[in-house]
């Protein structure tokens, strides 16, 4: 397996250790695998509005889908793993093509003021005894325009999508003839969107691992979160 140095996307401001994507707007700024596949999909998209024959978002997702398989196909290998993950959590996090399409954070914020209202003090409170499906969201570190503020906004409003559209979350046992089970890991942390894909998002080799990963995720310990609507 290649060795990576730490490096933070400067759009969404986490840390990755798998090699970068390189920006479309500037074609020079390394940016993550998720914020470039992002960019692809509104590239490929924005040139239906631009180009005569340009790609629908089904279309986009559906070009992506044929070159990036999935990490449980027995031909990804380790190296590719990192952009096969990063890839099912773009399309798990991807609204429905019809009223979710082009909300902002302006649009939902009325909602998530009453989500936080119902549960008040949970900045102050383990996460492992917040039932919020926002808490992960919210925790997270965040950087670029506005302290960040951006980059969360955009993170919550993905987090609100997929609650509509009906995203299941749960843990699973990976099959024996997947690459991840050959390199160590048993279980799998899902994604199962409205059209019935399952998507794996994080592996983990042991079920001390799965605890730790619940207890900051709340939907995939909760029935709330496996019946998501």
């Amino acid at each position: 397996m290649s060795s990576q140095k730490e490096q933070r996307c400067p759009v969404c401001g986490k840390i990755y250790t798998e090699h970068l994507a390189v920006s479309r707007k500037d074609s020079e700024t390394n940016i993550c695998q998720e914020c470039g596949m992002r960019e692809a999909i509104e590239a490929m998209v924005q040139s239906r509005r631009t180009v005569q024959g340009g790609m629908t978002l089904l279309e986009a997702i559906d070009t992506l889908d044929g070159v990036i398989p999935p990490p449980d196909n027995r031909m990804v290998d380790l190296d590719h793993l990192p952009t096969a993950m990063a890839w099912q959590r773009i399309k798990a996090s991807l609204p429905p093509l019809s009223e979710l399409e082009g909300l902002t954070y302006r649009d939902i914020q009325p909602e998530i003021n009453e989500v936080c209202k119902a549960h008040p003090g949970c900045w102050h409170t383990p996460a492992a005894e917040v039932d919020c499906p926002y808490v992960d969201v919210c925790r997270e570190k965040y950087y670029g325009p506005d302290n960040g503020n951006a980059a969360f906004e955009a993170a919550v409003v993905g987090r609100y999508k997929e609650l509509k559209a009906g995203t299941r979350y749960g843990i699973s046992i990976l099959p024996e003839d997947c690459q991840a089970y050959t390199d160590g890991y048993r279980y799998g942390a899902y994604k199962q969107i409205v059209k019935g894909e399952t998507h794996i998002v994080e592996f983990f080799k042991s079920k001390e691992e799965i605890l730790a990963f619940v207890n900051e995720h709340p939907l995939y310990r909760s029935k709330k979160g496996r019946d998501s609507k």
